[in-house]
């Protein structure tokens, strides 16, 4: 049977370590405004990283948004315009090989497009060179060994204007100016990822709860798994929505989110995986470390999921009533100005 997602309700006054239940961000509206606005109006700072970096912080000071946070608020936002965008993309392909040849940069060209430099130069190469899947791939993060060779051209493309050197110059050159995309970002995002999962995991095993992790439940055949399935459900507690006081809620599993949730991407992508859990498992937590939207806008699966930002839960419950207390870990000394952490 699933366990019940709700225990007792009390009163503020009843617990030595309330914490303050307002809204992640007060500025959350003008912040994504300014975001989408600037998408929308194909900004330079998108295709500058260093005019990116100068706006960022100017929004971060203003609004006391920290920056990593900001930034990956302004990469989820990016998501529905790329989406919206690469069929356009794709559809005047020929004409923009064609100004290419001609001699427009890809960069001015990405700009005109209003789509990202780096995966503008990826169709363009593509399209260019007789590379395909892996290759292609081998051929972005490496440009100036794969892509100066004269003969990677298609047959057709061979007593064109184009020289391989600058083929390989300006690939490089979109991605250095990419501040969203391209083989460092990749990189960066993944080994964000894996630093919050391990935190979450020698936290957990700090305070001794116990939990199967993501690839011990795939070796045993579980498909579509969370981070972390814990050995026995245990209780967070939570705003209590009927009162002004909290609860306790039982989860049964916690996914780490190396990314900040915005209201788009939690309520489009996010609660659609946490429900498939949900359906599994039971009720559970999705743990954004760097931070998340006004929790009133953030779908809640009917009261199944919690949903906290920036640290674990600073008390868990056994089924007995036995509370464990964890030791926090925050994205930086910084992370915390301005900010509450919490769970809802």
């Amino acid at each position: 049977m699933r366990p019940c997602g709700r225990m007792r309700c009390a009163s503020n006054n009843d617990d030595r370590t309330t914490m303050d239940f307002k809204p992640e961000h007060v500025h959350y509206d003008i912040v994504e405004k300014w975001i989408r606005d600037g998408i929308k109006e194909s900004h330079d700072a998108y295709f500058d990283v260093n005019r990116f970096d100068i706006e960022l912080q100017r929004i971060e000071d203003k609004f006391i948004f920290h920056h990593k946070s900001l930034v990956s608020f302004v990469r989820n936002c990016m998501v529905p315009h790329i989406k919206r965008t690469s069929p356009k993309v794709k559809a005047n392909l020929s004409k923009y090989i064609e100004q290419y040849i001609q001699g427009r940069t890809i960069l001015s060209l990405a700009k005109e497009a209003n789509y990202s430099p780096h995966l503008f130069s990826r169709y363009l190469v593509e399209a260019l060179t007789q590379f395909k899947s892996k290759k292609l791939t081998d051929a972005l993060r490496n440009p100036e060994v794969h892509l100066v060779d004269a003969n990677v051209f298609q047959e057709k493309y061979r007593l064109s204007q184009i020289t391989s050197n600058r083929l390989a110059r300006e690939v490089l050159e979109a991605q250095q100016a990419d501040p969203l995309h391209g083989p460092r970002a990749e990189v960066q995002r993944h080994m964000l990822g894996i630093e919050f999962e391990c935190v979450l995991e020698y936290q957990l095993r700090q305070i001794g709860i116990g939990f199967d992790t993501e690839d011990q439940l795939r070796k045993i055949g579980t498909s579509r798994t969370p981070d972390v399935l814990l050995a026995s459900p245990l209780a967070v507690r939570v705003p209590c929505k009927k009162c002004t006081g909290y609860e306790w809620k039982v989860i049964c599993w916690i996914d780490s989110k190396a990314l900040y949730g915005d209201i788009w991407t939690h309520n489009t992508s996010i609660i659609s995986q946490a429900e498939s859990y949900i359906h599994r498992f039971g009720p559970g937590l999705i743990m954004y470390w760097l931070g998340h939207a006004p929790l009133n806008r953030l779908n809640d699966a009917n009261g199944q999921l919690v949903i906290c930002g920036w640290q674990v839960p600073r008390q868990f419950m056994h089924p007995d009533g036995k509370f464990i207390c964890a030791a926090t870990y925050m994205l930086s000394p910084s992370a915390s100005r301005g900010r509450n952490c919490h769970c809802i």
